[in-house]
């Protein structure tokens, strides 16, 4: 590092601060341009079997989730004549907003009705008069066709389903909202309900803009403070808050240019760029101001700050970055960006503080540098006790680390990946209170599927096709917390119930009234099967869905299922799997699980490797390592003991944990070993060690304990739990290290 000072002049370091300038600038000005992905798509596991088959099965069809449900409530009822016939005007306005395809609503329906002249239509439910009204309410009662789809079962609530155009973009879909929000703001309902796709993309992004904002404001504010306490001088509380500035700026340009896009997760860069920033700040900014102290000059103690805290800061970074990088292992897509993107930014921070550092610490007046660090100085004071105190204690701390390490143990036994979509949503949001009432009063919003693929010869129409399909749609019926299915098999039960005129929803098992049924099913207008039957039409697809009572039991449910298909479904007549979404999210916990093990175990062989090149010692290796694990192991019993379900957010708190727990291991062993080269007892390095990096370290520690808690404030659940563990998990890196390391020192005799 004191190389890289002298090989370059101080007006190649200028130059490369105009670049930094100009970069920023540029960024700045492109920021309108960064998007935001927040599809659900980015959840999947890739490269997995489950995976490709859905999506190989989906190319067949129109896509599941082109719709926007709009459900209108209504306390004393909903079969009101007048208030059906608002909702009717309301759902023929939406016909003309721009990207909607298709409406339906039970006001719209018609009914169809053979007479000897043919079949004829007539509106399902008649507004005309109170007895042709009174008659077609009592029809549509406990109609399985239509309650709990288009009307609640309570009857106290009515939906509209929106057909949109497929794969709308978020621009698309932001238009769309804002037509339909202003129909619905003009249209004088007491309550309204929506969701689906552009419903989720609007508020989801609109949710991520106002964290980011928050997240970033809160962070800097308290950072701030703390700069304050510490520095109690305003030349070098701006130089930091500018250093911050700029570095957080060059993450989203670095961001925009390599065209990555912002994920749910994005509401943690402001934090982590504030956090790491500040605390490569502290450990430059405290080295500098102490050897101005002691009487070097400015110019003699940047360059002996750059030598001695710049290599350990680096590596600092560079163990950070390998944490988040660990990431990039990941099965799903949004994790894997994430990790990308934060260790970028961690470089990014060290890069600018270095730089700045070296070009404006030295500016900064004697005077004022003089007064710099008084209180950080009296922060030494209860770091050196604790020295003290675990020194003379050494025996009952082996015992004590082992007894915890049990309790550990048994809490990382308790983890659970039963998590529910629920407690992923932001609370306080209509988006999470319009899953609440879907939840309610429509029997669950949590997709289940089911593909069909037919064998050769067979139609979709045959008999034996469409009677197994029926067995299957029984079967999900009746299975615990599951909705009716939809599938083709319901046109032909419409189609039977016309001839019939049975109001109960059956395929007919006479053959020569079967093929009627299916003749009078292929005239009525199938404004929906595109997403329930492939254009081939060897394909189908069976849709249901499902209360969110928890992934593990969701789980159950679905290899019950699993079961049934394989034992009563013909493969002779048509194959049936299990598909969809619901699936694939399901599944995240168990590869979440994998990619975190698969992930620290990448790291710590890295980071091993890093260690001993910075070292080149064994005994420091192990003296790095162990204090290290040790909060990855409490952070998993915390998970354990909390209750908190594996999902894909949580994944992010190991290597979080780790790529800056490490950070504090690097700066005190770096200076235990120069304060031992410099000749110095075990002992004598230790209390030196303590008093002059443990108070940068109590610092940095302070910093970012309170910079995570900042995401308490988070109205989104899981950033609550990704701060509130990254928090207390650091706080017991810090005592881990002021307390193992001494002692691994002298059990090794190092």
């Amino acid at each position: 590092m004191s190389r890289l000072a002298a090989i370059f002049s101080r007006r190649f370091f200028w130059r490369l601060f105009g670049l930094l300038l100009l970069a920023c600038a540029i960024g700045a000005i492109n920021l309108p341009k960064l998007q935001f992905n927040l599809e659900i798509e980015q959840f999947f596991p890739e490269k997995d079997k489950d995976l490709e088959f859905f999506l190989q099965f989906k190319e067949n069809f129109e896509p599941d989730d082109n719709f926007l449900l709009v459900a209108f409530y209504k306390e004393d009822g909903v079969f009101d004549r007048n208030f059906l016939s608002e909702v009717r005007d309301f759902v023929i306005d939406c016909r003309d907003i721009p990207g909607v395809t298709t409406v339906q609503s039970l006001p719209l329906l018609r009914d169809v009705k053979l007479t000897p002249f043919g079949p004829i239509t007539k509106p399902l439910v008649s507004l005309k008069s109170d007895t042709d009204f009174s008659k077609s309410v009592a029809n549509l009662r406990g109609d399985p066709m239509y309650e709990g789809y288009l009307f609640s079962k309570d009857e106290k609530s009515l939906c509209a389903i929106l057909k949109t155009e497929p794969d709308m973009s978020y621009e698309r879909s932001d238009s769309l909202m804002d037509r339909a929000h202003q129909l619905i703001a003009s249209s004088g309902f007491d309550e309204v309900h929506l969701l689906g796709r552009p419903y989720f993309q609007q508020e989801m992004v609109e949710f991520e803009k106002r964290e980011i904002l928050m997240s970033g404001a809160v962070s800097m504010v308290l950072v701030l403070i703390i700069l304050i306490w510490i520095f109690r001088q305003w030349m070098p509380i701006v130089l930091a808050l500018w250093s911050i500035g700029l570095s957080a700026l060059l993450l989203l340009s670095f961001i925009l240019m390599i065209g990555s896009e912002l994920n749910a997760l994005a509401a943690m860069f402001p934090i982590i760029m504030v956090i790491v920033g500040t605390s490569d700040i502290v450990h430059f900014y405290t080295k500098f101001f102490d050897e101005v102290k002691a009487g070097k000059s400015r110019r003699d103690a940047i360059n002996l700050t750059v030598r001695q805290i710049g290599l350990a800061t680096l590596m600092t970074s560079v163990t950070t970055a390998l944490g988040f990088l660990t990431l990039a292992t990941s099965n799903i897509a949004s994790i894997k960006s994430f990790g990308i993107d934060a260790a970028s930014g961690v470089m990014i921070a060290y890069a600018v503080t270095l730089l700045l550092s070296y070009l404006f610490l030295p500016l900064i007046p004697k005077e004022i540098s003089m007064k710099v660090g008084r209180v950080s100085d009296h922060l030494a004071e209860p770091i050196v006790k604790s020295y003290f105190w675990a020194k003379a204690r050494q025996s009952r701390i082996i015992i004590y680390s082992l007894i915890l390490l049990g309790i550990v143990a048994w809490g990382i036994s308790r983890v659970s990946g039963d998590y529910k979509l629920l407690k992923t949503l932001p609370r306080g949001t209509d988006i999470t209170e319009d899953f609440l009432f879907f939840e309610e009063h429509y029997g669950g919003f949590r997709p289940v599927e089911f593909a069909v693929s037919l064998q050769e010869g067979k139609s979709i129409w045959d008999y034996d096709v469409l009677h197994g399909l029926d067995a299957l749609e029984t079967e999900i019926s009746n299975t615990r917390a599951m909705n009716r299915p939809i599938s083709i098999v319901s046109y032909v039960e419409m189609a039977h119930r016309i001839r019939s005129g049975n109001k109960n929803l059956e395929l007919p098992t006479d053959s020569s009234e079967y093929h009627k049924s299916v003749a009078l099913a292929q005239k009525i207008p199938q404004v929906f099967t595109e997403s329930l039957v492939s254009k081939d039409e060897t394909k189908l697809r069976v849709s249901s869905n499902i209360v969110d009572i928890g992934a593990e039991q969701i789980k159950e449910l679905g290899e019950g299922l699993d079961r049934w298909i394989e034992a009563n479904m013909d493969p002779a007549i048509m194959s049936v799997k299990r598909t969809g979404t619901s699936v694939l999210i399901d599944k995240n916990a168990d590869f979440i699980k994998d990619n975190i093990f698969q992930g620290l175990g990448i790291a710590l062989a890295l980071v091993s490797f890093l260690m001993f090149l910075l070292f080149r010692d064994w005994k420091f290796l192990i003296i790095s390592l162990i204090p290290n694990v040790f909060p990855l192991l409490f952070a998993g019993a915390l998970i354990g003991f909390l209750g908190i379900e594996i999902e894909a957010g949580i994944s992010i708190v190991f290597a979080i944990i780790f790529g800056i727990a490490v950070d504090d291991t690097i700066h005190f062993l770096s200076k235990y070993k120069l304060e031992t080269a410099a000749g110095k007892s075990r002992e004598e390095a230790l209390q030196v060690t303590f008093r002059e990096t443990g108070k940068a370290i109590l610092i940095t520690s302070i910093i970012l304990f309170f910079g995570f808690l900042v995401l308490l404030f988070s109205n989104y659940p899981p950033s609550n739990t990704i701060g509130m563990l990254i928090a207390i998990t650091l706080f017991t890196a810090l005592v881990s290290d002021l307390i193992l390391i001494p002692l691994l020192l002298r059990l090794l005799k190092v």
